[in-house]
C-alpha cells in the first residue's frame, strides 16, 4: 500500500509516471480491489456455515408435530431427533442409541446431504450402520436394525 500512496503522490506532483510505473500501479489498485472482494465472500461463506451449524445444533433435538387426522384421532409428527430405539438382529436386544449422520437415503439423494430420516434410510450410530425400520413422519419415532458393527 506504501507504493501506491507514493506513486499516486508522483501522479499528483506532475502527472508524469513512466508507463511501467503507470501499469504497475493500475494492476495494483486492481489486485487490491479483487482481494477486498474476495474476503467479503469468505465472509459471507463463513457466516453461513456458521448458520448451517447453528440449524443443525437446534434439529439435532427432539421436536413433535401433533395433527389432527380422520376420526378425530391425533397422529404425533417427528419433525427431528437426537436419538434411536436400535436393535441388533444377533443379540435380540434393543437400546437407545445416538444418531450420529445420515449415510444414504433411498427416497431421495439431496435427504442425505439435509439430514432427513425416513423409512429404509442408512444412519450411523455410535454402534454402526443401521437401517430405518419405523416411518418417523407418521410414527413419532425411530426405530432401526443394525446392519453392521462399528470396527473398535
Amino acid at each position: 500500500m506504501k507504493d501506491l500512496e507514493k506513486l499516486e503522490k508522483k501522479a499528483q506532483e506532475n502527472q508524469n509516471l513512466s508507463e511501467n510505473e503507470f501499469e504497475f500501479a493500475k494492476n495494483f489498485k486492481l489486485v487490491a480491489k479483487l482481494e477486498l472482494k474476495r474476503a467479503k465472500v469468505r465472509q459471507k461463506l463463513f457466516q453461513q456455515e456458521m448458520e448451517i451449524a447453528k440449524i443443525r445444533k437446534e434439529l439435532a433435538k427432539r421436536k413433535l408435530k401433533s395433527v389432527r387426522v380422520r376420526g378425530a384421532n391425533v397422529k404425533e409428527k417427528l419433525l427431528s431427533e437426537e436419538y434411536v430405539n436400535l436393535m441388533d438382529p444377533k443379540t435380540k436386544k434393543c437400546s437407545k442409541v445416538k444418531i450420529i449422520n445420515v449415510i444414504e437415503n433411498p427416497a431421495n439423494v439431496d435427504y442425505d446431504r439435509r439430514g432427513v430420516i425416513t423409512k429404509g434410510t442408512v444412519i450411523a450410530t455410535s454402534l454402526g450402520t443401521a437401517r430405518v425400520t419405523s416411518r418417523p413422519g407418521q410414527d413419532g419415532i425411530v426405530n432401526a436394525i443394525l446392519v453392521s458393527k462399528k470396527n473398535d
